[in-house]
């Protein structure tokens, strides 16, 4: 009878601990602005921004392409990193690329050009 008390309160505990641990990303959708997204010049399917410094880059790795999502809000990058406590205006190095790339491991990521949605994850590199 011990032996089955245990083993249910071991079962419930692991239950719980399981959907403890699978967190939900919410999803952002930004237009794909090849002025300010750039292709990297290696040949890979990484994208820089315009906006990156030379002592760490901040880029997005791509990891699938689909179509015709359903998108709520499509933003714009640029005014959404000009805006936000990643970029520094007056700063040398103006955009703050480790917290943005921490900023973003926290999302869902899509950069959307017309009806194709790249899935793409952030990613930092020190140079």
């Amino acid at each position: 009878m011990k032996n089955i008390f245990y083993l249910t309160f071991v079962i419930i505990l692991l239950s719980f601990n399981s959907k403890a641990q699978s967190i939900d990303k919410d999803t952002l959708f930004f237009k794909f602005d090849r002025n300010y997204i750039l292709g990297a010049k290696d040949g890979s399917d990484d994208f820089l921004l315009a906006d990156s410094n030379s002592d760490g880059t901040f880029y997005f790795e791509r990891k699938e392409t689909t179509y015709n999502l359903k998108s709520k809000k499509v933003k714009c990058l640029k005014k959404f990193i000009h805006n936000s406590e990643f970029y520094r205006k007056k700063n040398h190095r103006k955009l703050n690329d480790f917290r943005l790339y921490e900023y973003f491991e926290k999302y869902v990521v899509f950069l959307v050009n017309k009806n194709e949605y790249i899935h793409v994850e952030s990613r930092f590199e020190i140079e």
